[in-house]
């Protein structure tokens, strides 16, 4: 197959080697410009599937570039790259017809997704075929309504993306229900005639009709979508139960998810009654029960009834042995090990589970629990491993005997005492200790501080704090940003540091201090540092880089809060994870150990639909494990999924691994 030819346009030197590292390694044929007239220059010349170019350059700039470029290049694909300083960039460039934009900054995942997004295009591109202008077109009249919409109309959106985010919908269908409630009053048939909208245009057809069509006879998202555009004065601020019409249609999965979701933000008594409808369904298959009861028992611990742990516990057991869930009787075997000592061999067993996984985090647990239990050979091997401090944290009585420390104590000082928690919900602790919510004064200070961690370590401008906060601008506003700035620093101070270290003045912004540690920042390093790894030839470190990265993603960025900028780092969020589970996914994969390569594609599934690779790796899988039915219905998904998307057939070559199966 031909590889994409790309050329590359950026006056900064490292952005455009960057970004053709990032494309070469890839298998894209890269050729760079450092100005808009060596660019058309190299188009005179040459002949590109695809122009990547910045907005701002000396001389001729990106959009003037570009404007000559389609009259020598007019097959080719056009993606520009605009800055915060140029809001108006993206109007400009639609107004030429390209393909996508990339708001600066942005990472290696979302450079590479916006290519494949442009070069599928081109494969679906007819020759003489106009319908992109018109695609353009409509895109021009449902930028020019959303941009003038009031504030009203963003915050109802904020709201049905708020729920749908708490009835545990995925992040792509959250914000399918934000973009569904923000063009509400677009005319549905300017929707339909866009290219890749005709599912939105679907959602906001059923929604404009549903008194027509009935509130019973609504999709999901449609309902979300009409009852909030319905009520434009309903508030929700995404940690409200969900409303008792929910249950009946979210489906089992989604079901648990959203019970999942209530426990971890400790909304216990309907996370309990989640998981009674879970278990209640009919469609509620064997290793999902085991899940769920798995889960239950980690809230009852939590709740502090150790006595119904352990004979629960029990019981579940035979439900895991009847069905030969391995992996889940491990994790049995770990949770029960908080509240009764395991036998030797139980826990050996586990350890075998969770060595066939590579869960090393689970192994030193279970090492640690030997060592207690008197294995000699178990302590110097948790003594040695990576994850020595976690299970200490996790097992705090038995890792004290062993040390010969006070019952409880874990001798751990973090380097940055610090660490926010962006990757679900926000979580700011301390030393490992959880600050409550009730900290924060005013919700403004909340997000404003969650705007600050997602944006380190840049620094941000107090111009673009007000532009974002205070348009309404005025030295009332600047006096506003600063008592905030003020606010922030008081609430979260603690002993022995001081309160400028958790945010601090840079020349004319801010950025967090010193002592912080963000897990956007910690996860994209991971990532870095374990594709570099695997490069290196290193696979142990290079998975355990990946599992810690893995284990960071809570939920969707910032659950519960949807205002306009969190969708940018929302996407930027749902592409480190899906890079994250793809090399896990491919790791996995090369040693021949489908069930671990399974869970990771599938899970790439339910972030992104329409990803080629999860779904020919998953047909593999299933293939090497003989599961002919799960692929007979995986396919059926996927031609759901490409047709309600994209409006076109399935690849061709997954006939032919269905075939193989």
């Amino acid at each position: 197959m031909r590889r994409p030819k790309l050329l590359i346009v950026d006056d900064d030197e490292l952005v455009l080697s960057s970004l053709q590292l990032e494309a070469s390694e890839n298998g894209y044929w890269t050729v760079t410009a450092q100005s808009g007239e060596e660019a058309i220059a190299r188009a005179q010349s040459q002949s590109f599937d695809l122009v990547v170019c910045d907005v701002r350059m000396p001389g001729i700039d990106g959009i003037q570039a570009i404007s000559e470029l389609k009259k020598l290049q007019p097959a080719a694909r056009y993606i520009v790259i605009t800055g915060y300083a140029s809001p108006d960039a993206p109007i400009r460039a639609l107004k030429l017809r390209v393909d996508d934009y990339l708001l600066k900054p942005f990472d290696g995942p979302t450079f590479l997704a916006s290519l494949q997004r442009a070069l599928r295009l081109r494969q679906l591109e007819r020759p003489g075929d106009a319908s992109l202008f018109s695609t353009q077109d409509n895109l021009l009249s449902i930028l020019s309504t959303v941009l003038k919409c009031p504030s009203l109309v963003k915050d109802r959106a904020a709201s049905a993306a708020a729920q749908a985010s708490s009835v545990g919908f995925s992040p792509p269908r959250v914000r399918q229900v934000y973009l569904a409630s923000l063009v509400y009053d677009v005319e549905p048939t300017v929707l339909a005639d866009t290219a890749g909208l005709s599912r939105l245009a679907l959602l906001v057809n059923q929604a404009q009709r549903a008194e027509e069509i009935g509130d019973d006879k609504l999709s999901p998202e449609a309902r979300l979508v009409w009852r909030a555009c319905r009520d434009s004065s309903h508030s929700n601020d995404g940690h409200s139960n969900p409303p008792f019409w929910i249950n009946s249609w979210v489906g089992v999965e989604n079901l648990f998810r959203l019970a999942q979701k209530h426990r971890l933000v400790g909304r216990f008594d309907s996370a309990q009654t989640l998981y009674r409808e879970v278990l209640d369904q009919p469609d509620c298959y064997p290793e999902l029960e085991a899940e769920v009861r798995l889960e239950e028992l980690q809230l009852l611990l939590e709740l502090g009834r150790e006595a119904e742990v352990v004979s629960r516990g029990e019981k579940l057991r035979s439900l895991i042995v009847e069905h030969e869930l391995g992996l889940l009787g491990a994790r049995l075997s770990l949770l029960l090990a908080r509240v009764s000592r395991r036998p030797e061999e139980e826990l050996k067993e586990a350890r075998r589970v969770f060595a066939q996984w590579e869960e090393h985090e689970e192994i030193a647990c279970c090492d640690l629990l030997l060592a207690a239990a008197g294995v000699d050979e178990a302590l110097s091997a948790w003594k040695d491993s990576p994850y020595f401090w976690e299970s200490q944290r996790r097992y705090p009585q038995e890792s004290s005997r062993l040390l010969g420390e006070r019952p409880g104590a874990v001798t751990v000082v973090l380097e940055k005492p610090y660490r926010i928690g962006l990757l679900g919900p926000l979580q700011v602790s301390f030393q490992g200790e959880l600050l409550k919510d009730a900290v924060w004064k005013s919700k403004k200070d909340r997000l404003l501080f969650s705007f600050l961690s997602a944006n380190f370590p840049r620094v941000v401008t107090e111009e673009e704090l007000l532009d974002q906060f205070w348009p309404q601008g005025g030295e009332r506003a600047r006096h506003s940003l600063h008592n905030s700035i003020s606010q922030i620093r008081r609430c979260l101070r603690r002993e022995p540091v001081e309160g400028g270290d958790i945010v601090r003045r840079v020349k004319d912004g801010y950025t967090l201090g010193s002592l912080v540690e963000t897990d956007l920042c910690l996860v994209t390093r991971k990532i870095k540092e374990g594709r570099a790894a695997l490069a290196d030839q290193t696979p142990r470190q290079a998975l355990q880089l990946l599992q810690d990265a893995r284990r960071l993603f809570r939920g969707d960025f910032l659950e519960g809060d949807y205002q306009e900028w969190t969708f940018l780092f929302r996407e930027k969020a749902v592409s480190l994870q899906l890079d994250c589970l793809s090399q896990l996914g491919h790791y996995f994969q090369s040693r021949k150990k489908w069930r671990q390569a399974l869970s990771c594609w599938q899970e790439i599934l339910r972030l992104d639909p329409l990803n080629d690779d999860a779904y020919r790796s998953c047909f593999e899988a299933h293939g090497a494990l003989g599961e002919r039915a799960a692929g007979v219905k995986l396919f059926q998904s996927a031609r759901e999924a490409y047709e309600e998307e994209l409006g076109v057939p399935v690849p061709p070559d997954f006939e032919d691994f269905l075939s193989q199966i």
